[in-house]
């Protein structure tokens, strides 16, 4: 786990340095069932998933992209911990995967109270936070956008005041 969470940390530290070049990574078939299980046993293994009821909707036909699988993970764990924060690591996280028209959708969805309508548009910008109370940067939601996009894919988010939010990661299915 050491060894593996090094390689994802030399890899956030690229993606931070790609604001400022241009980095294309190594595109490999990557079972996106499995990047999940490593996502939440990372996150289950600091304790956050405690007091959280997962739940995993990943249907049963195969999620295959090509992608880089650091990238994904950083995207994938940036969604998975901003959403136990604005659940205060209790309520419900639900997972959702499923293959549409040649592409892989990816939903994480928590029972937190929502982004507020007037944030929305800005929370994929560089260096915006709601959390600078708590330590955050305002990096996690911009390079898991980024790294979304350079997969050929995308980061869009849906939410409402006291509603939860929805982050959906779209990418091209092998």
């Amino acid at each position: 786990i050491i060894e593996e969470e090094v390689r994802r940390c030399q890899a956030i530290t690229g993606g931070m340095l790609s604001f400022v070049r241009q980095d294309g990574g190594n595109r490999s078939p990557l079972d996106v069932r499995e990047l999940i299980d490593k996502t939440l046993a990372l996150v289950g293994f600091q304790g956050r998933l405690n007091d959280v009821k997962v739940v995993l909707d990943l249907g049963s036909e195969p999620l295959r992209v090509r992608a880089n699988e650091g990238g994904v993970r950083q995207v994938l764990l940036a969604l998975v911990v901003n959403a136990l924060d604005a659940m205060e690591d209790s309520g419900t996280l639900t997972l959702s995967a499923a293959a549409v028209d040649g592409r892989v959708t990816l939903s994480v969805q928590d029972t937190g109270p929502g982004i507020p309508t007037p944030l929305l548009h800005r929370i994929f910008d560089l260096f915006f936070t709601t959390k600078s109370a708590r330590g955050g940067t305002g990096l996690g939601l911009p390079i898991a956008h980024k790294i979304a996009r350079e997969n050929g894919g995308d980061l869009t988010v849906s939410s409402a005041p006291g509603s939860g939010a929805t982050f959906t990661v779209t990418l091209p299915a092998i």
